[in-house]
């Protein structure tokens, strides 16, 4: 057989350092001297050097393998951290800290030998019994938990039945700066909306606190501020994507969505495309949120933040699947119970943000039941967690202003809370009229209550906190919100 040319290899291998070029360098028509994982051009240029996957039809980073791997790595390490700590819960930790993930799995029950009194039936079923529970436990806790059958990754196609996707609008804010880029973190949204600039997301965090929902405290501006900083950091590639990032993604564009619900545009109209744009987007991320939350208190206010947009364009899904499943997580987390122990050993802003996010989930039942002539999912004798402390400091050093500002925003919170529970008896007590008469449940004497609770009522109107210092922008200054 012939060999090749001299001139067609020299040919041949100019074609193949072309195709193996990177796309700015292409676009450009420069040389790209093929260095890993960033050429020498897009290095002196901060840009991100790409290349083209024609399996994804998309622009994927030239270190897109080596960025797949450590991924890998890291989930293993997390995974094996996991079955640790979740092997040393059930053995009540008393595990050495030499055992390494592989060892701390091997602490089954031992096999009954030939000595044991007790049948190898019994101590099958025992060690069964074991393997089953140390499955369930994904996430050691300590407060007591009622274990179900579902995961973390049910619980995501949960709330994904509650919420609807289809028909989403197109793109809030196309993308300006060249062709789309592929992110190996990013699913691919069906419709998906950009970041607006930093000055309008910062208008936008003020309308969520001060119009959308005052009542319900789901999440703190320091939170707020944190996430949105995190996002803009991970979309301009000077924070590394990873699971934290991934949840600020979301937190942001929720926050967004919600502030966009019916906020007048330019013409005077509302404006439903953007906000369900920014919905769009932070689809995209629920089911990671949930799926990998380190924390039950992070995955009950993701899906309280679903709510709260579902109850202002309720078009886009369930409200009521979606308070159920809320409040239902509430009940296996602990928070309807606030015990002496938790009240005097745990962290205040973490009881704080608790209690917080317990009664946001109480408002939800409430209104919703009230509203729909529906029982409760939980009644008031089933619960107990006192108020939030108004006066606990903020998780980040605030002017004295803004902290009278954010005192008073949480002492109008108790008070509608304390509104909800008056309107949560009002409602019972009219309903067990038409009850039958057991013994058991007692109907209330109607006359002796009317007198009960209308000096309450009154008294609950003549302590609204003083509207002067509320902030001027609050809903809670104007008198008639009230």
């Amino acid at each position: 057989m012939q060999s090749p040319s001299p001139s067609a290899t020299r040919r041949g291998q100019r074609l193949a350092r072309g195709g193996a070029a990177c796309q700015r360098c292409r676009r450009r028509k420069q040389k790209c001297d093929l260095k890993y994982p960033s050429c020498s051009n897009c290095e002196g240029a901060h840009a991100p050097c790409l290349t083209y996957d024609s399996g994804k039809q998309a622009e994927v980073p030239r270190d897109y393998l080596s960025h797949l791997e450590s991924q890998i790595k890291n989930l293993t390490r997390e995974l094996q951290e996991l079955r640790t700590q979740s092997v040393l819960s059930f053995n009540g930790g008393n595990a050495t800290p030499n055992e390494t993930p592989s060892s701390a799995l091997s602490l089954d029950v031992q096999t009954p030998t030939a000595n044991s009194s007790t049948g190898n039936k019994g101590s099958t079923q025992f060690e069964d019994l074991v393997t089953s529970v140390r499955t369930v436990v994904a996430e050691p806790s300590r407060q007591p938990r009622f274990l179900g059958q579902s995961g973390g990754i049910t619980l995501a196609k949960l709330v994904m039945a509650a919420i609807r996707v289809d028909a989403l609008p197109s793109p809030l804010f196309p993308e300006e700066h060249g062709p789309k880029t592929f992110d190996v973190t990013t699913p691919i949204p069906a419709a998906a909306a950009s970041l607006p600039p930093r000055h309008a997301a910062n208008h936008l965090v003020d309308v969520y606190f001060q119009y959308r929902t005052p009542h319900l405290p789901i999440i703190s501006r320091p939170q707020v501020d944190d996430a949105l900083e995190s996002a803009y950091s991970t979309t301009s590639g000077l924070q590394p994507p990873d699971r934290n990032a991934e949840k600020n993604m979301f937190t942001t564009y929720m926050i967004l969505a919600i502030a966009l619900c019916d906020l007048p545009g330019p013409s005077g109209n509302g404006r439903p495309s953007q906000s369900e744009g920014c919905f769009g987007s932070a689809v995209n991320w629920i089911k990671k949120v949930i799926t990998y939350s380190k924390s039950d208190i992070d995955t009950l206010r993701t899906v309280l933040l679903l709510t709260q947009f579902v109850a202002l364009c309720p078009s886009r899904g369930s409200l009521w699947h979606l308070t159920g499943t809320a409040l239902r997580l509430c009940i296996d987390i602990g928070l309807h119970w606030e015990s002496d122990e938790q009240a005097l050993g745990m962290d205040s802003n973490l009881l704080n943000e608790r209690r917080r996010l317990w009664y946001s989930t109480y408002q939800f039942d409430r209104l919703l039941c009230i509203t729909l002539g529906r029982p409760f999912g939980i009644i008031d004798e089933s619960a107990r967690v006192p108020l939030p402390n108004p006066w606990i400091a903020p998780l980040v050093p605030i002017d004295p202003e803004a902290n009278n500002f954010d005192i008073h925003s949480q002492r109008a919170h108790n008070h509608l809370f304390d509104l909800s529970k008056l309107e949560s008896e009002i409602k019972h007590v009219h309903h067990s009229l038409s009850w039958a008469t057991k013994k058991a449940y007692p109907k209330p004497n109607y006359n002796t209550w009317i007198l009960d609770i209308q000096p309450r009522l009154q008294e609950w109107y003549a302590t609204i906190p003083e509207l002067s210092r509320a902030h001027p922008s609050s809903i809670f200054a104007n008198q008639d919100y009230w």
